[in-house]
């Protein structure tokens, strides 16, 4: 059996057995993750309602099983990101967990714990117990530096992160000769296409790499795991294929007409290569914490400016040099060494591809690859050094590795030991006013009929409304417009039968709007000020702009404050 340290000897890669003491790796990191759940539980229970994205995503996920789910968490304009994965994978969990928005939370714990899990165990398999425990090192720094309650928002530019990961280690795992590893960097990296686009273009490419590696072994360890692999791919991809032929246009045309006519600019390869340069810095955000973003933009501060200092890529390079010149003995650490800039190189192309803003949320699998690729560098240079060492000195770098899984499962403890919910105040704020709405719904049979004034603030707050409902079982519907039942499915569009009540949801200014509707009656309203309160604000917000007050004014941005609110109102017919 091959040491931590000893390289094998034969060129071609072995796996290892994983043994007890990395699944006491997996478990030291994973406590956190132990934590954050019982946290969740003990402190939300069933009272939280998310609101936004996660209230659209959950709709969906509680349509599994009773109504086609074909395409994935909703974009933009007419089409949705490619596949539903994310869904029918969340939708167990979302059921054992309680079917409410606090088992949402604990399916992305659950995701996040088990890319961790599939990472440390895979690098044991095929990198030995050193390349297990930089990786647990780089795994443990990702969940104490990722922000607050990142690890248990379902959110599906979130929720990819830390699996993109698990896909590159399973990826590279493949081409090492493991059978499961090419199936399940099928799935994994399947689970991160259809859960965002954007990872399209970095995992597909390193996924034809696997399996022309794997063909090319395949005098040495046959078809079978490519046969499995395909099986994976023709299973996870059949519905949003389905979804392409029984519906027109379907969900693949719509992404390749918008694609292909897009709505916003692209970018440059120098802020592509300096929003990956910037991660390999003394100063990045994995290592030293999440640094902000543009407050205008919300994109990565290193977008602009001179290409940072990527001082970590020169031990990165020398590892790359040592692993190709060692590959003849250890053809595994070469393997990872390209599984690895394939898509550094690949990250670089695609963000500067990216239409509209780069927004720093979406880019954080690049904090992943820097982690991956520092554990590597450790990993290779170590055991080129470690035949040069006494073996007292490698006992005590191996304690020193050690105590630094501990130290950081004990930080990642603390940071997510009082975790809140994602946007938790307009969540409160959507939960309240979905109560009194509820309570105030006029009696009478059929469905409630629901629209927004068309502002932003009330498009992404109507998920966490129509969820409450939902949830009351109350049938609510919306009117037909071919957006609405992209985001919603077929069955939340009203067709016939009757109507209960029409509802309009509202927010901010137009709440006047709204209330002067012939017959307008407002059954609900949440705010963070009372209604004199807020009345006051829209006269003094009125005064001011009548005086030609500057719009980002101390005194018109706390008028605004104040009049940030959600309403509900019943109008009829002829007002909806």
């Amino acid at each position: 059996m091959t040491t931590a340290l000893a390289p094998e000897q034969s060129g071609r890669p072995t796996a290892e057995p994983v043994g007890r003491e990395t699944w006491i790796l997996v478990a030291i990191i994973l406590a956190p993750f132990v934590v954050a759940a019982v946290h969740l539980f003990t402190s939300l229970g069933g009272g939280f309602h998310a609101t936004g994205d996660n209230a659209l995503n959950e709709l969906i996920v509680r349509d599994v099983g009773s109504h086609p789910v074909l395409t994935g968490p909703f974009s933009r304009g007419s089409w949705s990101h490619p596949g539903p994965l994310f869904f029918y994978f969340s939708w167990p969990f979302y059921r054992i967990a309680g079917a409410n928005s606090t088992a949402m939370l604990i399916d992305a714990l659950v995701i996040n714990g088990l890319a961790i899990g599939v990472m440390i165990t895979t690098a044991k398999r095929w990198g030995g117990l050193l390349l297990a425990g930089t990786v647990a090192l780089a795994c443990g720094a990702l969940v104490v530096t990722l922000p607050a309650g990142f690890l248990a928002n379902p959110w599906n530019p979130y929720v990819t992160i830390l699996p993109f990961g698990a896909f590159v280690i399973t990826a590279w795992a493949a081409t090492c000769g493991d059978r499961i590893g090419l199936v399940m960097a099928v799935f994994i990296g399947s689970f991160c296409m259809q859960d965002h686009i954007g990872y399209v273009p970095i995992v597909a490419p390193l996924l034809v790499w696997c399996v022309w590696r794997v063909f090319r072994e395949r005098r040495t360890n046959g078809l079978g795991a490519l046969w499995w692999a395909l099986g994976t791919a023709a299973v996870v991809w059949f519905p949003p294929v389905l979804d392409q032929v029984v519906r027109h246009p379907g969900n693949f045309h719509a992404i390749a007409s918008y694609f292909a006519h897009p709505d916003g600019p692209k970018h440059s390869l120098a802020q592509g290569l300096r929003i990956v340069a910037a991660q390999f810095t003394l100063q990045s955000d994995w290592l030293r914490g999440f640094g902000g973003a543009n407050p205008y933009t919300a994109e990565p501060l290193s977008a602009l400016g001179p290409v940072p200092v990527p001082i970590l890529l020169v031990p990165f390079g020398a590892a790359l040099v040592v692993a190709f010149a060692s590959r003849a003995k250890r053809r595994a650490d070469w393997l990872l060494g390209i599984a690895l800039v394939v898509p550094l190189v690949l990250g670089v192309v695609s963000i500067a591809q990216t239409i509209g803003a780069l927004y720093e949320y979406r880019l954080r699998w690049v904090w992943v690859l820097a982690a991956l690729a520092l554990a590597f560098t450790v990993t290779v240079i170590g055991r080129a050094v470690a035949p040069y060492c006494p073996r007292p000195s490698v006992n005590i770098v191996a304690g020193l590795a050690l105590a630094g899984v501990l130290t950081l499962s004990a930080v990642a403890c603390a940071h997510l030991a009082n975790i809140g919910p994602p946007i938790h105040r307009r969540a409160d704020l959507v939960r309240r006013l979905s109560v009194q709405a509820i309570r105030h719904l006029p009696r009478g049979r059929g469905v409630v009929a629901i629209k927004t004034d068309t502002s932003f603030s009330a498009s992404a707050d109507i998920p966490g409304v129509i969820l409450s409902f939902e949830r009351a079982s109350i049938p609510v519907r919306q009117f037909y417009d071919y957006p609405t039942k992209i985001i919603y499915g077929e069955h939340r569009i009203y067709r016939h039968g009757p109507i209960r009540t029409r509802l309009i949801l509202t927010s901010n200014a137009l709440i006047e709007n709204t209330a002067s509707l012939p017959g307008a009656r407002q059954i609900a309203y949440a705010g963070d000020f009372t209604k004199s309160q807020r009345a006051q604000a829209v006269r003094r917000l009125a005064a001011l702009q009548a005086a030609g007050a500057k719009p980002f004014s101390r005194a018109v941005v706390e008028a605004k404050r104040r009049i940030d609110a959600l309403a509900i109102f019943v109008v009829p017919a002829t007002s909806f």
